[in-house]
């Protein structure tokens, strides 16, 4: 997905597996938004032969259709972490097209950029010792750096196989790359220093003598595999370790264990402890997002007959809503506009009560429609359900009910 014809041979699998009741697969649906608003309506009107299946493969992207993703049974795939795992990623993700297209040296260029890529996105994992904070380092900003370096070699290679190492743009491309593509999303002044550090370490002519070390301390020492194709750096990648040393990502060698309390450094049990919390919490939250009402206490019965099949927190939470709507005008009178900064004033404020009204009363609807179990939720309407079954005050004064 993503091109024009992606969208024309998938439209035609979908039309055909329709007919005939097979399974169809379409991959990276996250790149082709637009498409996805069509698919949407299609889905409605479509009579498929019992054995029809449609999956789709997406990146997590806040452009995926809601009502695609309600109606829909949805599996996550976490990444196995490690530099080990997302080099290997990284590296066969690269498309061919780009590798055959300027000179030699690209390669090489590359493999740093991946080996950059999985520092920054494994130190997440050591928060709040990695980062000071959770940035959102994704495959984006690797494509970006891609295309800066696929810019620059190619106006200083003009056609030639190969290039002198030395005369690669360097300061560009450190410039752009811990600047504007990675330190873009840096809002910490420490963890700039931190990017930049990584970038002007790596980046640099350096990187394509044999003995160039990637990792240099006084526990490990890995150097940068000797080859010219991406084959090369692949084949080194799979004899690395699974689980590699804090040390590759420039971390103490105490970040994983606590081997610091028997030494009676305090401070670091404590930024560990804090950091264990903070992933603790990560983890958490993420179940909570997956989590339904089905999970908390029971299942909801897709019949709206009655509510026998529901919890009692939902049923009460449900005749609540229905009350609240009751009690809610059904719409707000506007002002007539007069030529006065007064009457400005007024239509103003009025116009803002609607806009809240319709908000309040769509959501109570929406939640009312969970409720029965006519459709599914959102992370906003689990949100919602849970602070009012908790009668916090803030959710209710966000819907004017107190």
């Amino acid at each position: 997905m993503g091109s024009a014809e992606g969208f024309t041979l998938a439209d035609q699998a979908i039309a055909n597996a329709a007919r005939t009741g097979v399974w169809v697969l379409l991959k990276n649906v996250h790149l082709a938004p637009s498409w996805l608003a069509h698919l949407e309506k299609r889905l409605h009107s479509l009579s498929p032969a019992p054995g029809f299946r449609l999956f789709l493969t997406m990146e997590t992207n806040p452009v995926i259709p809601v009502n695609i993703l309600r109606q829909s049974r949805i599996i996550m795939n976490e990444p196995p972490p490690g530099v080990r795992a997302n080099l290997l990623d990284t590296l066969r993700g690269i498309p061919q097209a780009r590798l055959q297209t300027g000179p030699a040296e690209k390669a090489r260029l590359y493999f740093l950029l991946s080996w950059f890529h999985a520092v920054v996105q494994e130190r997440l994992r050591y928060l709040p010792i990695g980062w000071s904070k959770g940035y959102e380092f994704n495959d984006s900003d690797f494509d970006t750096a891609v295309s800066t370096i696929d810019s620059w070699l190619g106006a200083l290679a003009k056609g030639k196989a190969n290039v002198d190492p030395a005369q690669i743009p360097w300061v560009a491309l450190r410039t752009l790359i811990k600047q504007a593509v990675y330190g873009g999303r840096v809002d910490s002044d420490y963890d700039q220093r931190v990017v930049d550090a990584f970038v002007d370490r790596i980046f640099s002519a350096r990187a394509y003598d044999p003995d160039f070390a990637l990792v240099e301390s006084s526990e490990d020492t890995l150097t940068i595999p000797d080859g010219t194709q991406i084959s090369h750096f692949v084949d080194w990648t799979n004899a690395l370790p699974e689980r590699e040393p804090p040390s590759w990502l420039s971390l103490p060698k105490t970040a994983e264990s606590l081997v610091a309390a028997a030494e009676g450094k305090s401070f670091r049990v404590e930024i560990l402890l804090l950091m264990l919390t903070t992933l603790g919490e990560a983890v958490i939250s993420k179940l909570r997002k997956m989590r339904t009402t089905e999970d908390e206490e029971g299942d909801i019965g897709p019949t709206t007959s009655s509510d026998t099949a529901s919890p009692a927190w939902i049923s009460t939470l449900k005749t609540n809503a229905g009350e609240w709507l009751k009690s809610l005008p059904a719409s707000l009178s506007e002002p007539t506009i007069r030529d006065s900064p007064l009457s400005r004033f007024f239509a103003r404020e009025c116009h803002t009560g609607a806009m809240l009204l319709s908000r309040v009363k769509k959501d109570l609807e929406e939640l009312v429609e969970v409720c029965r179990g006519a459709v599914k939720q959102t992370n906003e309407t689990r949100s919602l359900m849970s602070d009012l079954n908790q009668g916090r005050s803030q959710s209710l004064a966000l819907l004017g009910l107190c």
